[in-house]
């Protein structure tokens, strides 16, 4: 039986504090990672735009953590326009 690599420690950082940098955050600390976020904006808030998710986008929230996409999920909003519901 081959011996088994030792683990190194290590920090872990995630820059910025948008969608995509909470949503690793989160998925890796529901696997026991520690991670630091650095976000250079002083506060959170809303700034008034649109966001659009891809399909991709969404399956990697699913991968991620499936709290996350279930959270997405009861804020998510679909487009009205009958030719672009599937967009």
């Amino acid at each position: 039986m081959a011996a088994a690599k030792p683990t190194k420690d290590f920090d872990l950082a995630i820059i910025g504090g948008g969608i995509a940098g909470l949503t690793l955050a989160l998925a890796l600390h529901h696997r026991g990672i520690k991670v630091s976020i650095y976000e250079q904006a002083p506060k959170f808030g809303e700034i008034g735009a649109g966001v659009s998710f891809s399909p991709n986008a969404v399956q990697a929230m699913k991968i991620c953590h499936d709290g996350i996409y279930q959270s997405f999920e009861k804020v998510c909003t679909r487009n009205q326009w009958p030719s672009k519901r599937q967009v």
